[in-house]
């Protein structure tokens, strides 16, 4: 998709052409990872020894429980889980966003970076704006879609980040972001 506004970089309309153009500024330093979401065909990993794909932080399958809820009881009730990636970098490197660098069945000592672009959207009078709150998240799986009335669901009854404080048609957020958390080590 060509960018509509923010991009003052000389013959950089889109991201593969910006991503082109830091692969030959940066050579191995630097690789380009597509995410697909589990719910539209991307892989779901419980560990790097499962390969490449997205951890959902649901308690199951050796991953942590990492939630947080709104609050609210019965049909008002929403809860959502962590998640982050597993890649593989262009040299072949496997790094688990949470723990790092996997190398020959363990972690290592290894550092590695990454970087995301911030956005500001406005997403309407529905949804307000989300802002870099999603840097600060990293990187989640979006599976369900963004409206919690139409599944809007990561997994069971997890909702996605995306739709956890979407309140529907009313013209504010949900209580969802006043909620609690589970902690993760």
């Amino acid at each position: 998709m060509p960018f509509v506004r923010n991009s003052d970089l000389p013959g950089v309309r889109n991201y593969n052409e910006l991503a082109a153009l830091l692969k030959k500024r940066y050579g191995d330093r630097f690789s380009v990872c597509h995410l697909i979401d589990v719910g539209s065909g991307g892989k779901r990993v419980h560990s790097p020894a499962d390969g490449t794909g997205c951890v959902i932080c649901d308690g199951t399958g050796g991953a942590p429980l990492v939630s947080i809820d709104n609050g609210l009881q019965d049909e008002k009730r929403r809860v959502t889980v962590m998640s982050y990636p597993i890649i593989m970098t262009d040299r072949g490197t496997l790094v688990d966003y949470r723990k790092g660098v996997w190398e020959k069945g363990s972690y290592t000592d290894s550092r590695s970076s990454s970087s995301t672009c911030a956005a500001l959207n406005h997403h309407s009078v529905y949804c307000g704006v989300s802002s870099s709150v999603k840097n600060y998240l990293g990187v989640s799986d979006l599976s369900g879609g963004p409206d919690p009335f139409r599944a809007g669901r990561l997994i069971g009854d997890y909702y996605n980040f995306h739709s956890f404080p979407f309140n529907g048609n009313a013209k504010a957020l949900s209580p969802a972001c006043s909620g609690r958390r589970s902690d993760i080590s």
